[in-house]
């Protein structure tokens, strides 16, 4: 897990790190919002982590 302030650099930081260890990368937002950017309720996110 990657964190930091906006604009930091973290996306880019893990686009690196996944392509140089040939690893898959999700980013929080991804899975946590709905696509109207509303976090998803625990029990729905809970199943992620």
């Amino acid at each position: 897990m990657i964190i930091g302030c906006g604009g930091s650099g973290k996306t880019h930081l893990a686009n690196q790190l996944a392509a140089h260890h040939e690893l898959p990368l999700t980013h929080l937002d991804a899975v946590y919002y709905d696509t109207d950017w509303n976090p998803l309720p625990n029990e729905e996110f809970g199943g992620f982590a």
